[in-house]
């Protein structure tokens, strides 16, 4: 048996606080009301948790809590005016909505849900490591292949301590087109705040592993796999949704062994592109290397020092790949 989640990106809970306080949202009001017709039947299997995991800094905070209040009264509206017009109308009571707004807080408190919070921060430290080093190369080698680039990538990635092939396929189509994938547009060399913004792209990226990981986790917690969870992410960010598209998966294959996750399975055109760089560094999958390769990686996942340590290297490389700022001219 089959039953799938639909995790919402990180702009549709805002825009359905938006909603509840009677903004309407430039550009996109009649696309919400739609979008909002067409999950009404889906509700129970929607959640918000790539929102959470990127705002688990300030769940205190107003917004935060407006958001979560908005999102209960999106699972609590009535079917009629949610399926006819794609009108939020909630069933609960001004005293019930609160009752679960203040549930769901102490749930985003409690110590299983701060776990998971870590495992998605472990998540976007990837990504983040990926953008920065992937944008010192780019600025630094710009006339060097792609698969050139992505070998330095990899030998890069090698010390880190892991090779993640989901963010390697993201990675890799950067090198290929360069700004002109949109998702992409902010490396420059003039780009301002470029830190901040591949931080932000790194969770954009990160949290296709971090719904992965659900689903591998609900795997194995099933050993008859009569449950098993089929993954989609909800997006109004047309540049983002187009890289993901371009990387979905044909497959995704978990394992019930302890210890073990998921491998993704991608058509052959995916696959093949990666295929000469490796082939150029076969060493870097020699039994040895890998083994060494693992110990580091262990050591990323368990120590938040040296995730630190490594995020500030990235940085200093992105930062050393950078043109001089210039001084004004008196």
């Amino acid at each position: 048996q089959y039953t799938y989640t639909i995790s919402f990106d990180t702009q549709f809970p805002s825009y359905l606080s938006s909603r509840a306080r009677g903004v309407a949202i430039p550009y996109l009001d009649d696309e919400i009301s739609e979008c909002l017709r067409y999950l009404a039947p889906h509700r129970s299997g929607t959640d918000i948790t790539p929102y959470l995991h990127e705002n688990q800094e300030r769940l205190e905070t107003a917004p935060v809590r407006d958001t979560i209040r908005a999102f209960i009264e999106f699972k609590s509206s009535a079917d009629e005016p949610l399926r006819q017009e794609g009108r939020i109308q909630t069933t609960l009571s001004a005293a019930e909505l609160e009752e679960q707004v203040e549930g769901a807080m102490l749930m985003v408190r409690g110590a299983d849900w701060q776990a998971i919070a870590a495992h998605a921060k472990r998540n976007w430290a990837i990504s983040y490591i990926m953008l920065l080093v992937a944008a010192a190369i780019h600025l630094r080698h710009r006339t060097e292949t792609p698969t050139q680039r992505l070998v330095r990538l990899l030998e890069h990635l090698d010390q880190v301590g892991f090779f993640p092939k989901v963010e390697i396929h993201f990675v890799h189509t950067f090198f290929e087109q360069g700004n002109q994938e949109r998702f992409f547009r902010h490396i420059q060399g003039n780009a301002k705040e470029l830190t901040r913004k591949l931080a932000n792209m790194a969770w954009d990226l990160s949290h296709k592993r971090t719904i992965f990981d659900q689903v591998s986790a609900v795997a194995r917690g099933n050993d008859q796999h009569a449950d098993f969870v089929v993954p989609y992410m909800l997006t109004f960010d047309q540049p983002l949704e187009a890289v993901l598209r371009g990387y979905q998966a044909n497959a995704l294959i978990t394992y019930l062994q302890e210890g073990s996750k998921f491998i993704t399975i991608y058509p052959l055109e995916v696959e093949a592109r990666l295929h000469a760089a490796f082939e150029s560094r076969l060493d870097l999958l020699s039994p040895e290397r890998k083994a060494e390769r693992l110990e580091r990686g262990r050591v990323f996942f368990a120590e938040e020092a040296r995730r630190n340590e490594l995020i500030q290297d990235a940085e200093a490389l992105l930062a050393s790949a950078l043109p001089a700022p210039t001084s004004p001219t008196p």
